[in-house]
């Protein structure tokens, strides 16, 4: 299962390659683990909830998820 995680479900979603995107099909992308990280929480309760024992993904992208300290600072700024 595919595995994209960003700050926002928009920005999980536009972290996704147009290669890649025009390889998946529709499905995939239903199914899918794409979006803020609360987002990939409920999608995982939904799983466990239909009666999944586990769940195996593929993380593709990372790397724009902020780390608590980082996210905080922002917010005070913005203050």
């Amino acid at each position: 299962m595919l595995c994209v995680i960003g700050n926002t479900n928009e920005q999980a979603q536009s972290s996704i390659p147009e290669w890649m995107n025009a390889l998946l099909r529709e499905e995939t992308h239903t199914n899918a683990l794409i979006g803020s990280p609360e987002t990939i929480c409920r999608r995982i309760a939904a799983y466990e909830a239909a009666g999944s024992p586990s769940i195996g993904a593929y993380l593709f992208h990372c790397m724009w998820l902020e780390t608590p300290k980082e996210s905080a600072e922002q917010r005070s700024l913005a203050n």
